[in-house]
């Protein structure tokens, strides 16, 4: 909890971004939540607490598919990590924060023959 007088400056990376050139089944959006620890946790959601969430949507036929929501892990060089798993994938995205864009590699590795594979997406803040 935030005590009197203290305030929680949230990092610039937090907030929604978008691929406005996104294709079929690529990333299209990714929304960025920051938690500075001044909300009450919830038993029915275990990422209530955490301090990052992760929400990523892909292009589909008509609109979005939400892949979910996942726990970020911010890593040693200042980048996220989140796993979605999804009926036909396991994605890991690695979020790099490159100021006026975001650049995003998604390790996608399916759940069956197909090969694994990474796909870099390059998403900006959404207006």
């Amino acid at each position: 909890m935030l005590t009197a007088g203290t305030a929680c400056k949230k990092p610039e990376i937090a907030g929604t971004w978008v691929n406005p050139v996104a294709g079929l089944q690529d990333l299209s959006r990714v929304e960025i939540a920051y938690n500075c620890g001044d909300k009450q946790g919830k038993a029915y959601d275990p990422l209530s607490t955490a301090r990052w969430v992760i929400r990523a949507h892909m292009k589909c036929a008509r609109t979005d598919c939400v892949w979910g929501r996942a726990k970020g892990m911010k890593n040693p060089d200042g980048t996220l990590s989140a796993r979605f798993n999804t009926f036909s994938a396991i994605r890991d995205l690695k979020i790099h924060n490159e100021g006026a864009l975001l650049r995003v590699e998604t390790k996608i590795t399916y759940r069956g023959d197909r090969p694994a594979k990474v796909i870099t997406h390059y998403l900006q803040p959404d207006q």
